[in-house]
């Protein structure tokens, strides 16, 4: 055990000394990121009956998002990727939703809505925060459990109705928040 201390320390000190290291070599880059992303462990659910995704929610911080073309498939809404302009569109009967690469701003119906996270694209996977998708179909969403999210059809209040698993708003009005909170 003495003696493998020494040898060892040798040669950590000769090996420098027979290969040195190449100053000339390409300046390395230091590539920097604000975002963790973690897949979310989320069971996702259509008026009660689960569903999965191919491709699984992820996490950017608090903010859960959806692979949105897997999404949408489950769904059989339409969607087009315009790879110019990295803007993916939306068309739910007459109802067109816009997001774009990068841009916190969505366009739903002509109107503008801020998103709390800008649409990404993880390993050639465009993800959207879940709130602006699950509008963007005109559907709202409630929290079951921790990790259980369930996705409804949207349905106009009536004086009369007594279904409180609606949200009461117009899922297109800008000046209503929408969050989906974890319980």
């Amino acid at each position: 055990m003495k003696q493998f201390i020494p040898i060892t320390l040798a040669c950590s000190l000769l090996l420098p000394a027979a290969y040195p290291l190449s100053v000339s070599a390409a300046p390395s880059k230091t590539i920097q990121s604000s975002h963790f992303y973690e897949t979310a462990p989320i069971e996702l659910s259509f008026e009660g009956t689960p569903f999965d995704l191919p491709k699984k929610p992820l996490y950017d911080r608090d903010t859960l998002l959806l692979p949105i073309k897997s999404f949408l498939d489950v769904f059989e809404v339409k969607g087009t990727w315009n790879n110019q302009t990295k803007t993916f569109t939306v068309t739910d009967g007459e109802v067109i939703t816009k997001f774009q690469v990068g841009n916190k701003t969505m366009n739903i119906a002509d109107e503008k809505i801020e998103m709390e996270v800008a649409p990404v694209v993880i390993n050639g996977t465009l993800y959207v925060e879940a709130e602006a998708v699950i509008t963007s179909i005109y559907c709202t969403a409630n929290w079951l459990g921790k990790n259980q999210l369930d996705i409804q059809n949207y349905v106009e209040p009536t004086e009369d109705s007594q279904n409180s698993e609606y949200i009461p708003s117009d899922p297109f009005d800008p000046d209503v928040n929408y969050t989906i909170e974890n319980i």
